[in-house]
């Protein structure tokens, strides 16, 4: 396991106590989810993967946070409800029932719970992505050199 920076710990026990009640499947994923599984990255910020009612409810629960609400939104590449909050100085990104364009087709969302493991960190058991599903998420987007590392990683 990596090392994250303090701040992002504050920020992921806050956003751990937050999301103690939350009924929907969620996992981090991202820089902070690959550091915590061991993969030599510096995390920049939180990213936080669920399901669209999960996403909202979140946006709920993170309201006086807020820098961007809970919304659908749709880029070349990928489509989800997403909003962007802040946490003891940290973004934190939530993302939705995620699909991603694979050539002219929209694949996902994906049911995170099929995708869940956990990482045990300071005594807390933080959700996470597995590595093997997150490599193959991005080889489908073409960023095969991420893939390579979280592949390298994977149990």
């Amino acid at each position: 396991m990596q090392e994250i920076p303090s701040r992002h710990g504050r920020a992921l026990r806050e956003l751990m106590a937050t999301f103690d009640e939350l009924e929907r499947p969620w996992a981090l994923t991202g820089s902070t989810s690959f550091a915590l599984q061991g993969v030599p990255l510096e995390p920049d910020d939180i990213d936080v993967q669920t399901d669209r009612a999960g996403a909202l409810e979140m946006g709920r629960l993170l309201s006086d946070h807020s820098h961007m609400p809970i919304s659908e939104q749709t880029s070349d590449s990928v489509r989800s409800w997403f909003g962007r909050f802040e946490l003891a100085g940290v973004e934190i990104e939530i993302i939705g029932d995620l699909e991603r364009r694979v050539g002219e087709t929209w694949v996902g969302p994906i049911d995170v719970s099929d995708h869940l493991t956990t990482v045990d960190w300071e005594g807390l058991e933080v959700p996470v992505l597995e590595l093997s599903y997150e490599a193959e998420a991005y080889t489908q987007l073409g960023r095969t050199d991420r893939a390579r590392l979280l592949s390298e990683h994977a149990e």
